[in-house]
């Protein structure tokens, strides 16, 4: 009988770098994914693998009956992808430790981290760390000659629900618009974040992640090079760079204040008037391209989890990371700014060209004869 229990808490590309891991380190217990999103990415390229649980719509606190409903004596480990759970977990701390849960999420409340906008005002008067203005969208402290700036929620979710990402606006008209628009949608501008507007080049996008304990630090910088929507959206293609050491004190520096443990991810953006990189979030968790991180690294993110001695020892095998699904799409929309990174054998893949076909095929039937 195995005696332990991983629980990836999601079906994203990332969950799948973490089955991956897992295998690579020859992890002997169950795994089991979390469907959180509805389009079970996860079920489709591991089918008949792992076993998948629908947690799509359902409330956070789902989770700890789920906990409660393995016997108490396996060790328990639980993976998380995004922040939906973080407060949950943070809540329930004693109860996790009796069902012998093992999570990381550092050792702060973390809403003070996944609030964008309380994290940033913590980072401004505690640390030295450049932060991008901001203000809360109740006021209008932002007159004509600031725009364009960014519109943000605060938190990835509110109320269960994923938030809209960050969208550029170019003036107070196109503002009030979107505020409406927001709240027509059932969001609350309370959690709405109006920030200076900082470069929108792929290339001043920087990323410093890996693990933060008071014992032992393991960081690495990676640099989008594509992404999607074009100057505000997720990475399509990372690259792996030498760390700068004023980004190294930052992130030594915040994840210090926050007294946090665990794999994270900081992301810093240049700013548009100088050179200066200005912090604008933390994610507390495993993020969407640690797998790059764990192939480099002989998978210290997951044997850090497991209590598995690591050393520092880097592979240097790959150099780019490519969000495949987006990536094939757009190359058959014939852009071809992604073909380099899909050819060249140092590209990492989460999920293979074969497995992002299919599922891209199956996502595409499934909407055209209106199935979820």
């Amino acid at each position: 009988m195995r005696k332990t229990i991983s629980i990836i808490a999601s079906d994203y590309i990332n969950a799948i770098s973490i089955y991956k891991s897992l295998n690579e380190v020859s992890y002997q217990g169950e795994i089991i994914f979390l469907n959180t999103t509805g389009q079970n990415l996860a079920g489709h390229v591991l089918k008949n693998k792992v076993r998948v649980i629908d947690f799509f719509e359902k409330e956070p606190s789902e989770l700890l009956t789920l906990l409660k409903s393995f016997k108490s004596d396996k060790i328990k480990y639980l993976f998380l992808t995004n922040e939906i759970f973080h407060q949950v977990i943070w809540n329930n701390k004693q109860l996790l430790r009796d069902l012998n849960v093992t999570y990381f999420i550092g050792n702060t409340n973390p809403h003070k981290i996944i609030n964008k906008d309380i994290f940033l005002k913590e980072i401004e008067f505690n640390t030295n760390v450049p932060v991008p203005y901001s203000v809360d969208a109740t006021g209008n402290d932002f007159v004509d000659d600031q725009f364009p700036i960014l519109v943000k929620f605060a938190s990835s979710f509110s109320n269960g629900r994923k938030t809209p990402k960050s969208k550029r606006v170019d003036s107070k008209e196109e503002l009030i618009d979107y505020l409406k628009q927001i709240e027509s949608n059932c969001f609350n501008r309370n959690d709405v974040i109006l920030q200076e507007l900082l470069s929108e080049e792929s290339k001043h996008n920087v990323s410093v992640c890996g693990w933060y304990d008071k014992e032992t630090t393991l960081f690495f910088q990676t640099r989008k090079i594509l992404q999607h929507p074009p100057k505000v959206g997720n990475g399509d293609v990372i690259v792996w760079e030498p760390l700068n050491s004023d980004l190294e004190s930052y992130t030594k520096e915040i994840c210090a204040h926050f007294d946090y443990e665990g794999p994270f991810e900081m992301e810093f953006i240049k700013s548009n008037n100088n050179d200066d990189y200005k912090i604008i979030e933390m994610n507390p968790r495993f993020w969407m391209q640690h797998g790059l991180i764990e192939q480099i690294s002989n998978h210290y993110l997951i044997k850090k989890y497991l209590g598995i001695s690591v050393n520092n020892e880097v592979n240097e095998k790959y150099r780019y990371w490519v969000y495949p699904l987006y990536a094939i799409y757009k190359v058959c929309r014939l852009n071809l700014k992604y073909m380099p990174y899909l050819l060249t054998n140092k590209t990492y893949w989460p999920i293979s060209f074969s497995q992002s076909l299919k599922y891209l095929i199956i996502r595409f039937f499934r909407a055209l004869y209106g199935k979820k």
